[in-house]
């Protein structure tokens, strides 16, 4: 029998035709539908479609390659380290240095590079620290991409974007009001219809350091996204980083991991907290 907290099935076990060492296929994956994107350390993203039976095998399809859309590789680092994916609208941001995120099309089921995203076109390559697209997420025409190592300390910040008259533009700069040193405010995110959960993983809460938080916006009627709720756990400590991920379950149920919380299995065990909003408060 398996063990307590364990599965023995495996529906089917996804590898690529010519994987080669160190690809570490899995880093990010999105799903929606009948498609599922996987992110790499190779600089790759690759896609996987199946039938509309969910018993039906999933098939490998195309790859999207960095150095096919960032001519050189300081600006394809990472690519593929954050994927976020809405019908036929596929966005890929980056895990390690860049100030750009991709966006691909799905047209007569060919995926292609319709814009890229940065956080200030005025910048320069010193902002590649920014690590704009650490995090990415989409849904409809609005997308959300963290910048978690913005600003003069490593404060972070996160931008929404709108699409506008076939263009998309920067629509909103969110920022922690107390953020401090080495928050990585952005770090991480997901979108539920108007509303946004943004990760900072290492806030300090009352004197403990690195325990972490989720920061909650709604977008409201004029188009602005005030806070509504800062979440943290109820147990917190020290270096727990609340906030390593985060998934909404509808709107109104957000799960978050923090990976060093220390459990009956010993240190930095990890675990994932929910939290559910009961229409006033979370």
């Amino acid at each position: 029998a398996p063990a307590r907290g364990q599965i023995e099935a495996t529906e089917q076990k996804l590898t690529l035709t010519d994987g080669d060492r160190n690809d570490a296929v899995g880093t990010a994956l999105a799903l929606d539908g009948t498609t599922l994107a996987v992110g790499s350390d190779n600089a790759a993203v690759y896609l996987f479609e199946r039938g509309p039976d969910a018993v039906s095998p999933w098939t490998e399809g195309p790859r999207l390659l960095a150095l096919d859309v960032a001519n050189d590789e300081q600006r394809a680092a990472g690519f593929g380290g954050a994927i976020a994916l809405d019908g036929d609208r596929l966005i890929v941001g980056a895990s390690g240095g860049t100030t750009e995120a991709f966006i691909y099309e799905r047209t007569a089921g060919v995926w292609s590079l319709s814009a890229v995203l940065v956080d200030d076109p005025g910048d320069d390559a010193e902002e590649f620290n920014d690590a704009f697209g650490r995090a990415v997420a989409i849904e409809g025409d609005r997308i959300a991409v963290g910048a978690a190592g913005e600003g003069d300390f490593n404060e972070g910040s996160v931008y929404v974007f709108e699409r506008q008259g076939g263009t998309w533009a920067r629509t909103a700069l969110l920022t922690d009001p107390d953020g401090r040193t080495a928050d990585f405010f952005g770090r991480e995110g997901a979108r539920e219809g108007d509303r946004l959960a943004v990760a900072s993983n290492a806030v300090d809460l009352d004197g403990v350091r690195d325990a972490g938080a989720v920061f909650i916006y709604d977008r409201a009627p004029d188009g602005t996204w005030p806070r509504a709720a800062k979440l943290t756990a109820i147990d917190a400590a020290e270096a727990d980083g609340l906030g390593g991920s985060v998934a909404f379950n509808g709107p109104d149920e957000l799960l978050v991991g923090a990976d060093d919380v220390d459990g009956p299995g010993g240190v930095n065990t990890g675990a994932v907290y929910v939290f559910r909003f009961d229409g006033t408060t979370w």
